[in-house]
């Protein structure tokens, strides 16, 4: 509340000048949460990316710098959110940044914005993650449970990254090629939740690592009360047993491998209740100690549905489903039926995150950096979040809305947002944006095929098939030989 008309008061009688960290981050604050507070500012917590105090300017981001905890985090989400953005380019919006609020700029050497990346602690990004996906799945409204229960929803993708040697050591490419001819590849599961499609959390290793094994690291995700949605991989034994013993009930895709089950009762025509012997070997289950797996039930009441898909031009296919919802009254068959084809839905999210994020090849060449693809996994969750709200204001199903759309029109409407003249026309362009983006739906082509195949011919460049090495060395050997026969 400083005035020019008490020029003589001393300036503490207004309050203590904040320091250099505390206007950084008021300004930081008028950058993107001020302006985005409706957007992404009330799910971001402030303490992962504070500065450690405790630490008296010992250690990662514990002093005061440029490339502050909070600003190295807006820098990498927005080089994240916007596909292809090289280091250059973001360390020229912090620049622009710094030099608006009157701040000390960096200077133009990347090296200095990738080291403030690198001094990003996982553990802060990971407590940013669980704190984003929670509030993000706890805003869903209840309408979009099924039958007031929530579903979850497990898949796995892979993301590959540059061949170097400390990549390669822990996430090994595929043991088919040959070595110096492919990629490090990292298997992932991820564990969505069906009715806020947010990202609850996610499981890496290598490509050797089972998914089902990956997917018991997911354990303390489920709450009493889940079911859990997946395909036949995850139809075993083993991941019954313990997602009953947590109280998660299960619906999946019967695997080809599994034998027909002795009946117990018949509940309809394709319905029946089943028993399943515990299997003599754990295939499929190695991460599963000795002790934990002699510990499973010897026996199993599971109940078997099969029904068709018919559509027309295509052949008529059976489809068996494995659930532990044995009551035909509360759960009917079709809507098993309908609730496993929202499984689909998994394969749309993965796709939002490696297509239209770019996770599908990572760039960062050391392990440190790869890890920090949990970037891609909060801009998810955050993109999602509005996403959320322009579903719930303007009364439209989320599953309808266009990922890439919002992401597009959050590009083109920051801008004017963050230039409004006053708070009331920020509000108002914050609610047409959203208004768009609800606008925006995805078009549903029941029965559509599209082939895989390109139409637009590669250039005529042979596949590698032995290290780049190799192939020098035979130029070199080869130019050796043309010019020794030149000269003679």
């Amino acid at each position: 509340m400083q005035t020019p008309f008490f020029d003589g008061f001393h300036r503490r009688l207004f309050g203590r000048p904040k320091n250099r960290l505390g206007r950084q981050v008021d300004a930081l604050g008028q950058f993107a949460l001020d302006q985005l507070r409706n957007l992404f500012g009330a799910l971001l917590p402030n303490a992962p990316l504070s500065l450690n105090q405790q630490a008296g300017g010992i250690g990662k981001n514990s002093r005061e710098r440029i490339f502050t905890p909070m600003v190295s985090f807006w820098g990498f989400l927005s080089q994240v959110l916007t596909p292809g953005s090289s280091c250059r380019e973001a360390l020229s919006r912090i620049q622009a940044f710094c030099r608006i609020n009157q701040q000390t700029a960096p200077g133009n050497d990347t090296s200095v914005w990738c080291k403030a990346r690198r001094r990003l602690e996982q553990s802060r990004l990971e407590q940013v993650h669980k704190h984003v996906a929670g509030q993000v799945d706890s805003r869903a409204p209840s309408g979009a449970l099924w039958k007031g229960r929530r579903t979850l929803l497990a898949d796995a993708t892979t993301a590959s990254m540059p061949d170097t040697p400390e990549n390669q050591e822990k996430w090994p490419q595929h043991a088919n090629q040959k070595e110096g001819c492919g990629f490090p590849t990292m298997k992932i599961v991820g564990l969505f939740s069906l009715a806020s499609c947010a990202l609850l959390d996610f499981a890496r290793g290598a490509l050797t690592i089972h998914e089902n094994d990956l997917l018991y690291k997911l354990k303390g995700l489920f709450r009493s009360g889940d079911i859990f949605l997946g395909d036949r991989l995850y139809c075993t034994f083993a991941n019954v047993c313990w997602l009953k013993e947590s109280g998660v009930d299960l619906l999946v895709r019967k695997n080809a491998s599994r034998g027909e089950g002795r009946t117990l009762k018949r509940l309809g025509a394709d319905d029946r209740i089943v028993e399943w012997k515990r299997p003599t070997n754990k295939a499929g289950h190695q991460g599963l100690t000795k002790r934990l797996w002699d510990s499973l039930e010897p026996a199993l009441r599971l109940r078997e549905v099969r029904f068709q898909v018919k559509a027309k031009g295509y052949r008529t296919r059976d489809i068996i489903l494995i659930t532990t919802l044995l009551d035909a009254d509360d759960y009917p068959a079709e809507e098993l039926a309908d609730l496993y084809f929202k499984r689909w839905g998994i394969e749309l999210w993965f796709d939002d995150i490696k297509t239209s994020m770019q996770m599908d090849v990572l760039r960062c060449k050391c392990p440190e950096m790869i890890e920090k693809l949990l970037m891609h996994m909060i801009a998810y969750n955050l993109i999602r979040s509005v996403m959320q709200d322009a579903s719930t204001i303007n009364h439209q199903p989320l599953e309808e809305l266009s990922f890439k759309g919002t992401v597009d029109r959050l590009k083109q409407w920051i801008w004017p947002i963050m230039t409004a003249g006053s708070a009331a026309q920020r509000n108002r362009m914050s609610e047409q944006l959203l208004v768009d983006i609800a606008s925006d739906k995805l078009p549903q082509r029941p029965g559509r095929y599209e082939p895989r195949a390109r139409k637009r011919r590669p250039k005529a460049f042979p596949v590698m098939v032995k290290p780049r090495e190799e192939y020098r060395d035979e130029f070199l050997t080869k130019r050796e030989e043309d010019i020794a026969a030149i000269s003679c």
